[in-house]
């Protein structure tokens, strides 16, 4: 019915479809080009410690792709992979908790995040308004998800 061409066809609809699909090419991008797999080889070249790569690698893919599958998909067999190889290895789910924390704090401050973009346009803010708010609880929640990661490794 009309109804439905007429909502099918908004503008507002096309432009979030159209934010979706390039969010996903863009990902899919990223994966195929081993770009996480450059920034891990960046990283152990310049000897950064295996918990600051754990929290820098997801951190980064959130932040650019903006989608927790994104982050999830790519920087996890890597880190995982490297945790395994690696002497101070530990527990993998301590690692995978701290990685998850740390990409998923990526995704919100992520300017292409879904949510944060559609809320920012309903409620007519820019972006920068919203970082005011949003940088200040990020940084509390990763302060207190890696003391939890150490406490917790000193733990088990």
């Amino acid at each position: 019915d009309k109804k439905t061409i007429k909502t099918v066809l908004n503008k507002k609809l096309i432009s979030i479809a159209y934010m979706i699909i390039a969010i996903m090419v863009f990902k899919e991008v990223l994966y195929d080009s081993n770009a996480s797999q450059n920034i891990v080889n960046q990283l152990t070249y310049l000897h950064i410690p295996l918990t600051l790569i754990i929290i820098i690698l997801p951190f980064i893919i959130g932040f650019i792709c903006g989608i927790a599958v994104a982050f999830v998909g790519i920087s996890f067999p890597l880190i995982i992979s490297l945790t395994a190889a690696s002497s101070e290895g530990g527990n993998i789910y301590l690692v995978c908790m701290l990685a998850y924390m740390s990409g998923f704090m990526g995704v919100m401050l992520s300017p292409v995040h879904l949510c944060l973009i559609l809320t920012n346009k309903y409620f007519e803010v820019t972006l920068f308004s919203v970082y005011k708010y949003l940088y200040k609880i990020s940084l509390v929640i990763l302060t207190c998800g890696i003391a939890y990661y150490f406490l917790l490794k000193q733990i088990f």
